[in-house]
């Protein structure tokens, strides 16, 4: 039981490790400039976007159940895989004789399905690790992940910004195989949480996918996180996609990674004070202040259009982390063992589903008008995660 235990316990370090390599992409900087170099296009460079995001919302449901069934240690080993593959399709598009189009979208279902692989099953991990050692602080072990996360992810950029610069945007997805294939070797060293529901469940899928809807029907708090979150990720997904192109109007291409070296790091610094953070506001006020000031942040900077707008935009991003992390611990409360996961990706389908449809919009916008303006009016959607918000603080003195 001891060595259990001390293995159990050993995933905590395992996954601050994992978030620290996911993080570490330096292709990710320069995506949105690579697909455009490659296709000319705001809409195409949406089009490759939206099957990445279709490709989740697919196979978000089989994989939660697959997850929830099989476990999460070969889930997490999948999905490095797939985001190994999606790297490599992503780099043969530049030496494609013809099109490159095609292997893009083949880079970008892969993609697609190595977020469903992850989506949902590394937080399991970190909630049932810290429910099996009878330790119910699950922010600390999950906002420090996700701090990791975020100084590996800025660290990656400031690199990314001079290996595009005086190398090639081919060099970072170069550099991003091996940081994936150092990805997968972490992911085997995930330990199994024993619990009682693994390998045991033997209903059908559509009975395991009714359970689960059937628990967002009960619970009113559980409907309106998921709604909240599946609006909060979508728009603020779409905007950080476009949002390194927005920058580059201001600022020279050397100093793109390090504009999101100080945005990234920015965020790690709220997720590393998330507890104190959430604490001090309150676990619901905090998602609300959070929206508010995010969104007024960006919507100022888009405004001004200025050298400016970076600054702004690159201080976005300070309560964020606290905003996640009560967004996520609050939703593992209401999540069931047996479906975890399979709840978590049915709010991750619609999460896909609605990005995929956001930035398409986006990027038709963006050619007809202009980038400013697409962002700007796609903005405008952040009110609803911000009544919702206001709806929870009010069912939250109810019960009180």
């Amino acid at each position: 039981m001891h060595q259990i235990r001390k293995k159990v316990k050993h995933n905590f370090k395992t996954y601050a490790g994992y978030m620290g390599v996911l993080g570490f992409a330096p292709h990710i900087l320069i995506i949105v400039l690579y697909f455009e170099s490659l296709l000319n296009s705001y809409a195409l460079s949406s089009l490759v976007f939206s099957i990445m995001f279709l490709s989740t919302t697919v196979s978000e449901i089989p994989i939660g159940i697959f997850s929830d069934i099989i476990g999460r240690r070969k889930t997490m080993i999948l999905g490095g895989f797939f985001n190994l593959f999606s790297v490599v399709f992503y780099l043969s598009a530049s030496y494609a004789p013809l099109n490159p189009i095609y292997l893009l979208c083949v880079g970008s279902f892969c993609h697609g399905i190595g977020r469903a692989l992850f989506s949902g099953t590394d937080e399991a991990i970190v909630y049932e690790s810290s429910k099996y050692l009878g330790n119910k602080d699950f922010k600390k072990y999950f906002s420090r992940g996700r701090s990791f996360n975020g100084f590996s992810t800025g660290t990656s950029a400031l690199l990314s910004g001079f290996i595009a610069y005086y190398f090639s945007y081919r060099a970072c997805y170069m550099a991003s195989i091996v940081s994936y294939i150092v990805l997968i070797c972490v992911t085997f060293t995930f330990y199994e949480v024993p619990l009682k529901h693994k390998g045991a469940y033997n209903n059908s899928f559509m009975t395991h996918v009714k359970e689960a809807v059937s628990y967002f029907k009960k619970s009113s708090k559980l409907r309106k996180l998921g709604i909240l979150n599946i609006i909060d990720d979508s728009v603020t997904g779409s905007l950080y996609r476009y949002e390194i192109m927005f920058v580059s109007f201001f600022i020279p291409e050397y100093l793109l990674g390090v504009f999101r070296l100080v945005r990234q790091y920015v965020i790690a610094l709220s997720f590393a004070f998330s507890r104190k953070i959430i604490s001090f506001f309150g676990r619901t006020e905090i998602i609300l202040i959070a929206n508010i000031t995010n969104g007024s942040i960006r919507f100022a900077a888009f405004a001004l259009n200025n050298i400016f707008s970076p600054i702004l935009l690159s201080m976005n991003g300070a309560l964020g982390g606290a905003c996640i992390t009560s967004i996520s611990e609050q939703l593992q409360e209401e999540f069931t063992d047996e479906q975890r996961a399979t709840m978590k990706s049915l709010i991750t389908i619609f999460i896909s589903f609605v990005e995929a449809i956001i930035i398409f919009i986006l990027g038709i916008l963006a050619d007809y008008f202009s980038l400013r303006v697409s962002m700007m009016l796609i903005l405008l959607i952040k009110i609803l995660p911000i009544s919702i918000a206001v709806s929870l603080i009010r069912d939250d003195k109810k019960t009180k």
